[in-house]
């Protein structure tokens, strides 16, 4: 018989829930809105420079390689971070390391990106 007040081998290690982690908000618009402290003008300047980003370097992350995709994938990732589109992030974080480890594929950044654009597009179309 067990007893309850002495701690047997699983008790020591905290159970793993196997389920996905959720996945992160394509675009967090309450943190935007901290970055820019409520201003509209500077929220609006901000998506539009990084919409640009998106524009620019969207394509050319897909067909990148080593050092080239690494640089893009920082820019992406550090962009994505201070506007709050932190799915995007964590995809470009996956290819912003040594070659040879990178745990995503530029491929894997197309829907994201698309979705990316999409988001940042209804956005300043609804203010525009």
């Amino acid at each position: 018989m067990r007893d309850p007040d002495r701690k047997q081998p699983d008790d020591r290690v905290p159970s793993v829930d196997r389920r996905e982690a959720p996945q992160p908000p394509i675009l967090d618009t309450r943190h935007l809105e901290r970055q820019v402290h409520g201003d509209a003008g500077l929220r609006d300047e901000l998506l539009h420079l990084y919409a640009a980003q998106l524009e620019a370097l969207g394509p050319k992350i897909e067909t990148a390689t080593g050092g080239d995709l690494r640089e893009i994938a920082h820019a992406l990732k550090g962009a994505s971070l201070a506007v709050g589109a932190f799915a995007l992030a964590e995809l470009c974080g996956g290819l912003d390391v040594p070659e040879g480890q990178a745990t995503r594929t530029p491929r894997d950044l197309a829907r994201i990106l698309a979705a990316t654009r999409d988001e940042v597009g209804q956005i300043l179309g609804a203010r525009g």
